[in-house]
């Protein structure tokens, strides 16, 4: 009974899976079909929780349901819309329910992530070689110039999940994956997920080798191939015509005073000015849309975006789970050099708190939570204390 159980949750979380993660493909050739396995999903991935007997996972994923529904519907009656123009702007909320339910199968979960992504980079690379796009777009411009999405809705939400995936889980994953991540975060166009996927892979290069030995001949071997390679790939893909956009967006990243960064400062900066005018209830809970109304564009960046529509409460839920993640994974220098990038990217980019990147990123915060031995406060202690002993050890050296 309990090996049946286990399968049937199993197909309800594939099914979710394809509803989320395809839901551009449903969208485009059949919208039922994409809110059918939507259902399938949420209703039966709780009614199985029932039947296994788990009243601690129910209390648990039911309380947390119960807990950001109503913290969307709170949203909805406060933004300055009507209701039902404001729900879908408490969207980042609806990551971290969805989240909650594909870390009780985290394993399983994982597996179609990477199956998706080589897939996805496989759509990729024929748009690239097209010069067209596989799914009609959505955000991006009607004609391809550069930013590959595949079945993904649009560039920037391939460059974030790509991006958010890569610092989450690169130090569990093969060397011969850090290619697949690089590529998927060319070809998505985004500058800021080139950037953050190529300081990310070699900080953990860098973090292996120094276990390894740094100067051993068969590390040295394969980081001048690595390079090799990525510096061949990346002067053949500066050669094509369809890649120039791209080429010229990514010179300016750096440069303060090009136009694109000074308009994303400038957004920044509106959006906290008109924060500031908000009453003390809006100071703490948000108020959907207000601020985009008023400017006429998004905040470009996740944490303004979550102050500003959430409050200091989403805010909050949002770096306390990072901070939490530090604690759970362990005290070692990839891991904070990783999720510090992870706050960078959320500031400098919507990027953490969309469907696809966002509950990629809760599932495995659930899933880190649920592990066995995985108390908080005991972690949390046990490594502080296991710091202060290094530190007193290279002390008395």
């Amino acid at each position: 009974m309990f090996m049946r159980l286990s399968t049937l949750h199993k197909l309800i979380i594939f099914l979710g899976f394809i509803s989320i993660y395809l839901s551009q493909f449903w969208y485009q050739y059949a919208p039922v079909i994409k809110l059918l396995t939507l259902i399938f999903f949420l209703l039966g991935s709780y009614i199985i929780i029932i039947l296994e007997g788990s009243q601690k996972n129910f209390k648990y994923l039911f309380g947390c349901l119960l807990f950001f529904s109503f913290l969307i519907i709170l949203g909805g009656l406060c933004g300055i819309y009507s209701p039902a123009q404001n729900l879908p702007l408490m969207f980042f909320y609806i990551s971290i329910i969805f989240g909650s339910l594909f870390s009780l199968h985290f394993d399983s979960y994982l597996k179609m992530i990477k199956i998706f992504i080589l897939v996805n980079l496989l759509a990729m690379i024929y748009e690239f070689a097209t010069i067209s796009y596989l799914l009609e777009p959505t955000s991006d411009y009607p004609s391809f110039i550069g930013r590959a999405k595949g079945f993904i809705s649009y560039s920037k939400e391939a460059g974030a999940f790509i991006l958010v995936f890569t610092l989450l889980f690169i130090r569990t994953l093969n060397v011969k994956w850090f290619i697949v991540l690089l590529f998927f975060a060319i070809l998505s166009g985004s500058r800021l997920a080139m950037l953050i996927v190529f300081l990310a892979v070699i900080i953990e290069l860098l973090y292996r080798m120094k276990i390894k030995h740094f100067m051993s001949p068969l590390s040295i071997f394969f980081s001048l191939l690595f390079v090799i390679i990525l510096i061949a790939s990346f002067y053949y893909y500066s050669t094509l015509e369809q890649s120039q956009i791209i080429i010229n967006r990514l010179s300016g990243t750096l440069d303060t005073d090009h136009s694109s960064n000074n308009e994303r400062i400038d957004f920044w900066f509106s959006h906290m000015t008109i924060y500031d005018s908000y009453n003390i209830i809006e100071y703490f809970i948000g108020s959907p849309g207000q601020t985009t109304s008023i400017i006429g564009n998004g905040s470009e960046s996740a944490l303004i975006n979550l102050i500003t529509d959430g409050g200091i409460l989403a805010l909050s839920i949002y770096i306390g789970a990072i901070i939490i993640m530090f604690f759970l994974e362990g005290f070692k220098i990839n891991i904070f050099l990783h999720l510090l990038l992870l706050v960078l990217a959320m500031q400098l980019s919507r990027v953490n708190i969309g469907f696809l990147d966002g509950t990629l990123f809760w599932a495995y915060f659930y899933y880190l939570i649920a592990r066995p031995n995985s108390n908080l406060i005991e972690c949390g202690l046990i490594k502080i204390q296991k710091l202060e002993n290094n530190c007193m050890r290279a002390f008395n050296r």
